[in-house]
């Protein structure tokens, strides 16, 4: 379980780094960053989940001390990936739209 939360996390990051690599005018990089972080964000509220279950066997934490941090810490995260890619898709809408009307004009 926390093999395949890490492997959907940093598989999102790769995601982003496609993004870095064809650079930000690209089509599939702009979809690439936007999958990127969405798949990021559900990591990060999934292991908080994981973390948040005592004595279960997706326990992905060390002990009882650090659990409330890494709880926060995981939320925090999920929820700013999460937001963020929302934020890139509505912006890329605009952007499109925006180029579309210039086009018109021309």
């Amino acid at each position: 379980w926390p093999g395949v939360l890490c492997a959907a996390f940093f598989g999102g990051c790769t995601l982003v780094g496609i993004h870095e690599i064809l650079g930000p005018d690209a089509p599939v990089a702009k979809i690439a960053v936007i999958l990127g972080g969405f798949v990021m964000g559900v990591a990060c509220f999934a292991f908080g989940y994981a973390i948040s279950r005592p004595f279960s066997e997706t326990q992905v934490s060390g002990g009882w001390r650090g659990d409330t941090s890494m709880i926060f810490v995981c939320m925090f995260g999920g929820l700013f990936f999460t937001l963020g890619s929302i934020a890139a898709a509505v912006k890329a809408i605009i952007d499109r739209r925006r180029i579309k009307r210039q086009q018109r004009w021309y």
